[in-house]
């Protein structure tokens, strides 16, 4: 993922009085890019005071990630997200996604595996073609390594929040061009052909109710989807992934002392793969159930912030 945008964002239109700066900063991006990128900082500093656009500060942040400078990359990067709406409007959707997977690799980099899972899924349903593999290659990774050992409660809660703030961020001026449900795909692990929860897969679904449960609180709903690996036939796993939705909701139900009617199932078999290939951690990570909250009444929390 390199910062493509960064000469293309120096000859953007800008106001008549910064033409020059930016034309300056130009020169001195073309010196930065011929250095290795853990040596680019101080003349993408230099270049982003003469002229501070979203290209130059996505590159500085870059810059301070191959340092682990994680702080500086974080700020750089909120600088760079208020520059957005200085931007062309068809490079904003992007230039959002680009931030969102960024602040991702920061996330894993500080080892908030939580955070860094919800913000690659959320990176890659924005991405397109190379970049979208790239995202959801490496939320395989973190992924696998988050759910190994199991979720506690307040890393569900955790990822939960992050999508809704991924959410809320893609608002424009308290509008939201599209609402997506803010989701998590929970590892209650099912053996392969069963829809029966295990005692550690019931130990899950406990820690999912806690985590959950003050969104609930708040005019959330619940909705469990059921998912599984791409082996047996297209009917067959439909059946399995709608009753793998039923054992959670049911089991969910009762930790949270809610109507079973009151959370919302589906099942897609394996129509929604979330990882491609047959490899063994591939199959196990699409043997999954997602929980999402939804409002429970259309445009409840439509465009909050």
């Amino acid at each position: 993922m390199r910062a493509a945008l960064v000469l293309a964002a120096v000859s953007l239109a800008a106001p008549a009085a910064l033409e020059a700066d930016c034309a300056s900063a130009g020169k001195i991006v073309d010196q930065a890019f011929a250095l290795e990128v853990r040596e680019r900082v101080a003349l993408l500093e230099s270049a982003a005071q003469e002229c501070p656009t979203f290209g130059i500060l996505e590159a500085l942040g870059e810059s301070h990630q191959a340092r682990e400078e994680w702080d500086d990359a974080e700020r750089t990067y909120a600088l760079a997200q208020s520059h957005l709406s200085l931007e062309p409007e068809a490079q904003r959707e992007h230039q959002q996604a680009l931030l969102l997977y960024r602040s991702a690799q920061i996330a894993a980099g500080r080892h908030e595996l939580c955070r860094a899972v919800a913000q690659y899924e959320e990176a890659a349903r924005r991405f397109t073609g190379t970049e979208e593999d790239e995202a959801r290659a490496q939320m395989q990774k973190v992924e696998a390594e988050w759910t190994a050992r199991g979720l506690s409660s307040a890393e569900i809660h955790c990822a939960l929040s992050t999508q809704l703030r991924a959410h809320k961020d893609y608002c424009d001026g308290g509008h939201c061009r599209l609402f997506r449900d803010a989701s998590v795909d929970i590892p209650v692990q099912f053996a392969t052909d069963s829809a029966e929860l295990s005692a550690d897969a019931a130990r899950q679904v406990n820690e999912i109710a806690a985590g959950a449960g003050s969104f609930m609180q708040q005019g959330y709903g619940l909705r469990v989807t059921g998912h599984t690996d791409k082996r047996g036939t297209r009917q067959h796993n439909y059946r399995l992934s709608k009753e793998r939705a039923h054992s959670v909701a049911v089991a969910l139900a009762a930790s949270l002392h809610v109507r079973l009617e009151d959370i919302e199932t589906a099942g897609k078999g394996f129509d929604e793969l979330k990882y491609p290939g047959d490899t063994p951690e591939a199959n196990r990570l699409n043997r999954r159930v997602e929980v999402a909250l939804r409002p429970a009444a259309p445009g409840a929390i439509r465009g909050s912030r």
